[in-house]
């Protein structure tokens, strides 16, 4: 027996994790297959400003799936937008982005350092760079990176023009968007339930992940938190929440 099959299924809905995922299929459309030019359109909707800041971003940062499962019924846009209107705008990125856990990463313990002291300097660059050679991650443009790190030594700043970015994604795109997509996961969620019915575990995850299957030796949970997700198909998004 698989011990993936041992896992607790349990089962999650809400198009907040579409509104922050869509971005990052936005702001890299190659990686997931979409055309630039469609993307670029989409962006092009969005005020200059708070276009910008996300371009300055989204590439560099983590998806904040932790944070969106935490949000209020119906855990829609509205919902995390209003939840992140919240918190004082000094801590809005570190909570969402979830950098104050006891136990953070390297990478993320250094975003966080940045943005308690306010600054950044060569030091911090060169611990980035190492950083991501050490994990295999993706080349990044250095400019660009920079002002990554310009917005973290910005807390306030950072988060007040984060949440009014997002205003401004839900108004000129999401807001409709939300709508359409809402459906197609009630019943992908629905399709699931069933299919659990009759399926282990491993072979659930295989059947609605379209062929992906998890190595026991590197993902063995005591429960596993399925949601609906439109937006980066045919990939997954996995998350591990502790």
């Amino acid at each position: 027996m698989n011990s993936l099959d041992k896992a607790n299924i349990s089962w999650d809905f809400g198009t907040a994790y579409e509104f922050f995922i869509s971005l990052h299929v936005l702001h890299e459309p190659e990686y997931y297959g979409i055309r630039a030019s469609w993307a670029a359109g989409i962006r092009s909707r969005i005020p200059a400003a708070e276009r910008k800041l996300l371009e300055e971003i989204i590439p560099f940062s983590r998806w904040p799936i932790s944070w969106a499962r935490k949000l209020p019924t119906p855990k829609d846009a509205i919902s995390a937008l209003w939840t992140m209107r919240q918190i004082p705008a000094a801590e809005r990125m570190i909570k969402v982005f979830e950098l104050d856990c006891a136990e953070t990463p390297a990478w993320t313990h250094g975003i966080l350092d940045i943005a308690t002291r306010r600054a950044w300097d060569e030091t911090d660059l060169a611990f980035f760079e190492k950083n991501r050679k050490h994990k295999g991650k993706k080349d990044f443009n250095l400019d660009r990176f920079k002002r990554y790190l310009d917005w973290w030594a910005r807390p306030d700043e950072f988060g007040d023009g984060f949440l009014a970015a997002l205003q401004a994604y839900h108004t000129a795109f999401f807001e409709d968007e939300e709508k359409r997509i809402a459906p197609v996961m009630k019943s992908g969620l629905e399709r699931a339930q069933e299919l659990a019915k009759n399926l282990s575990v491993s072979d659930l995850i295989t059947e609605l992940s379209q062929g992906v299957r998890l190595e026991e030796d590197e993902f063995n949970p005591q429960e596993i938190i399925i949601a609906p997700s439109y937006w980066p198909t045919p990939l997954v998004v996995l998350e591990k929440l502790s």
